[in-house]
Formats: C-alpha cells, structure tokens, sequence
C-alpha cells in the first residue's frame, strides 16, 4: 500500500502549482506581468523553506503496486515552482521527470470544466458530498 509521506505531498503541490500556472493562462499571458503574482523574493524564500525543511524527510516509501515508481530512488527531491507571470523557482532533483500519475486527474478535470461547464461534467460524472463540501 502506498504511504503518502509530507515530502511526496510536497512533490505533488510542486508539481500542482507548476502545471496549473502554465495551464491556466494563454500562451500570450504567459509574458505579462501578473496583476495577482507573488513577489518574488517571498516564493524563492517559501521555496528555499519548503526544500530545507522536507528534502530530509524520509517517511513513507514509493509506490510499489506501479512498477515503474517502485524502481525511481526515493532520495530524489525537487521543488518547481512557475508563478501565473512565468517566474520559475527550482530547487532540488528538478531535471528529474517525476510521473504525476493519478494528480493528473485533477487537471483532466479542470480542463473539462473550463471546457464544458461544472454543471455539465458533475451532470456526467456525480461527486461525492460526503466530505461536507458545498459545489460552487
């Protein structure tokens, strides 16, 4: 069974903020500065902070169920961070390609979405209220 450990899920948010900066905005938005992007100096220092405080973090164990995650070493640790005005922050194992596996869903989704509307994917799909969430 796989144990999600603090580093991985830092992994994931990582990986999360990289791709839902770069997908949430046209090519040509992309090169204009952000009205809502962060000063830069505070994400090199949440970077900096986030790498120093899990990079050493050994908890939990790959995935062994996938074959191909349960070989990658799980001493690899890298934090990628793109802001909504295409500024990147790198720290770590980040020329590593890490596989996102199933986080991709959530950006199936947002696409979806964006595409069809909320109503119409939860229409197809259903959800799951049982977390006490409300739909927007």
């Amino acid at each position: 069974m796989f144990t999600m450990s603090s580093r991985f899920g830092t992994l994931v948010l990582a990986a999360n903020l990289l791709l839902a900066s770069v997908w949430a905005l046209p090519a040509s938005a992309q090169t204009r500065r952000s009205p809502v992007a962060p000063n830069r100096e505070r994400v090199e220092a949440a970077v900096r902070e986030a790498y120093e405080k899990f990079r050493s973090d050994t908890s939990g164990k790959n995935a062994d169920y996938i074959p191909y995650l349960a070989q990658v070493d799980s001493r690899l640790f890298g934090i990628a961070v793109v802001t909504t005005d295409n500024q990147v922050f790198e720290l770590g194992d980040v020329k590593y390609s890490f596989s996102i596996q199933s986080i991709s869903k959530v950006y199936t989704l947002a696409l979806a979405m964006d595409e069809l509307g909320y109503d119409k994917v939860f229409q197809r799909i259903g959800s799951d209220r049982r977390a006490g969430h409300s739909t927007p």
